[in-house]
C-alpha cells in the first residue's frame, strides 16, 4: 500500500542513534483507520522538529519561554507594576499610546485636553475635572522643575509661556478697555479718595483679573507700592482715551 502525498509530523530524540516515527495520513479513500505507520532509522543532523508546513508541533520546550526564564527577559507585553523602575513604566506607557494610534505621549495629552468629548462619553466628567484642577497644578508643577533642565531644555518652554500669557492678557484688555474709561470717569465727580480707590480698585479687578494679579504680584513685597498695580492698570488702558488732565488727576489718587 503506497500512502497518499500529505503532511507529516516528525518525532526525533536528541539522540542520533535513537529511532524516530513518521505519521503520515492518507486519503480519505484510502484504509478505514486512514492512517499508514513508517519507521526509519534518525538521520545524522536532523533534529526533533516538525516537518510540516505551518505546524507548531514540538518536542522540546518552547525555546522563546526558555529563553526568558533562562536570562531573566521580560514578555515585551507584560505591563510593569508601581514598583517598576520610572523608565519602565513611561516606555511602557508611549508604547501603549503609539499602539492605540497616537504619534506620541505629547499627542496623547493633547488629545485628552484639548479635544471635546461626547457628554455620553465616560471620561467626559473627568476631562472637565482634571482641566479645572489637576491641569494647572501639572503646568505649575512643571515650570518650577523647568529650573532644573538646561538652558536649551527649557528655552522653548519659557517663550511659550510668555506667549501665552501676551495673548491672555492683550484679548482680556482689548475686550474692557472701552467699558473702563466710561466707568471710570463717574467715580471721579466728587468723593472721599479713599473710597474712589476702593471702588476703582474693585472695578479693575473683576474687568481684568489676570492683568490684576500679575501687577499685583509685581509689587506684592512693597506695601508701599500697594496702589502702583491699581495706577499702572489705569495708565496703560486709559492714555490716550481720557484728557490727559483727568487721567493724571486719577493717577495722583491712587499714588
Amino acid at each position: 500500500m503506497t500512502p497518499a502525498p500529505s503532511s507529516s509530523v516528525t518525532f526525533s530524540p536528541v539522540n542520533d542513534d535513537e529511532m524516530y516515527f513518521e505519521f503520515d495520513q492518507i486519503a480519505k479513500s484510502s484504509q478505514s483507520d486512514g492512517v499508514f505507520y513508517g519507521v526509519s532509522r534518525h538521520q545524522p543532523g536532523q533534529r526533533g522538529v516538525p516537518q510540516t508546513p505551518g505546524s507548531s508541533v514540538s518536542s522540546g520546550p518552547n525555546k522563546a519561554v526558555e529563553k526568558r526564564l533562562a536570562t531573566g527577559e521580560k514578555d515585551s507585553h507584560a505591563m510593569p507594576n508601581k514598583s517598576a523602575p520610572l523608565e519602565e513604566r513611561l516606555e511602557s506607557v508611549m508604547e501603549q499610546a503609539r499602539a492605540t494610534g497616537f504619534g506620541s505621549f505629547d499627542e496623547l495629552v493633547m488629545a485628552y485636553y484639548g479635544e471635546q468629548l461626547g457628554e455620553s462619553s465616560p471620561l467626559a466628567n473627568e476631562q472637565r475635572l482634571s482641566r479645572n484642577r489637576r491641569l494647572p497644578r501639572v503646568v505649575s508643577d512643571v515650570f518650577h522643575r523647568a529650573s532644573e533642565w538646561s538652558v536649551w531644555e527649557r528655552r522653548g518652554f519659557y517663550e511659550e509661556l510668555l506667549k501665552i500669557a501676551e495673548t491672555m492678557l492683550t484679548s482680556e484688555g482689548a475686550s474692557v478697555r472701552t467699558a473702563l474709561v466710561t466707568d471710570i470717569q463717574p467715580m471721579m465727580e466728587g468723593g472721599d479718595r479713599e473710597k474712589i480707590c476702593l471702588r476703582l480698585r474693585r472695578m479693575v479687578q473683576d474687568l481684568v483679573p489676570n492683568l490684576w494679579a500679575l501687577n499685583s504680584a509685581l509689587v506684592a513685597n512693597d506695601s508701599a507700592r500697594s496702589n502702583a498695580a491699581l495706577g499702572s492698570i489705569l495708565l496703560m488702558h486709559c492714555a490716550g482715551r481720557m484728557p490727559k488732565g483727568e487721567l493724571l488727576r486719577l493717577l495722583e489718587m491712587c499714588l
